[in-house]
Parts: structure tokens; sequence; C-alpha cells
């Protein structure tokens, strides 16, 4: 008999009301089964529990930790490759507004005489 289980039934007993005498002899009369949890035991058996909830969290709070590094190093890789593009087509849109000006310049100037020389052949050939 699980001597736990006797204690607990006796003080249940005895807080019931029940004598001294008759709670001894319930107790002493009564087979308790072998997997009837005191008290004490349920308390343990939370104790453990608490601790495995206590150590999952623990890995929970560090997994957590490694995967928002791991995602603020690629945020800033993302920024970084941004700013880097950013500033790659701010160089290539100088580079084609220096390009369009300079082809705008040999156009006005090669259509110029071209103009100048139609106007002549219309005004004297007509």
């Amino acid at each position: 008999m699980n001597s736990h289980a006797h204690i607990a039934l006796y003080d249940a007993l005895r807080e019931a009301g029940a004598s001294e005498e008759k709670a001894r002899a319930a107790v002493a009369d009564r087979p308790i089964p072998q997997n009837l949890a005191s008290k004490e035991d349920l308390l343990e058996a939370i104790a453990g529990v608490n601790d495995r909830i206590g150590k999952v969290e623990v890995g929970l709070n560090d997994r957590i930790g490694k995967v928002e590094v791991g995602l603020n190093d690629r945020i800033a890789a993302v920024e970084t490759g941004l700013a880097n593009l950013r500033a790659e087509v701010k160089t290539e849109i100088a580079e084609l507004r220096g390009e369009i000006r300079r082809d705008l310049g040999i156009l006005k100037f090669a259509y110029g005489p071209i103009i100048i020389a139609l106007l002549i052949k219309i005004a004297f050939f007509g």
C-alpha cells in the first residue's frame, strides 16, 4: 500500500470531522490503489512539467533570436543591395542624359546646314 495515499486519506477524514480513531480505522481497513498519487507526487510532477516547459521556452527563445538575427542580416543585405542599385541607376541615367545631350548637339549641328541648304534650294530653285 501507498503510505502517502494513506496519510492523505487520514488527513482528509480528519479535516472532514472524523475522530482520530475512526480516521485510523478507516485508513487501516481500506486498501488504496498503487496508482493513486499523493499531493507531493503531484507537486513533483508539476515541477517536472514546469521545468520541461522552461527548457522548451529557453530553446524557443534561442531559436527565435537566431532567426531574428538572420532576418536582420538579410534585411541589411537587401537594403545595401538596393542602395547600390539606386546609385548604379542614377549613374546610368546621368550617363544617358549626357549621351542624349551630345546626340542632340550633333543633330543640331548636322541638320542646321542641311536645313539652310534646303531653304536656299527652295528660295533660288524653287
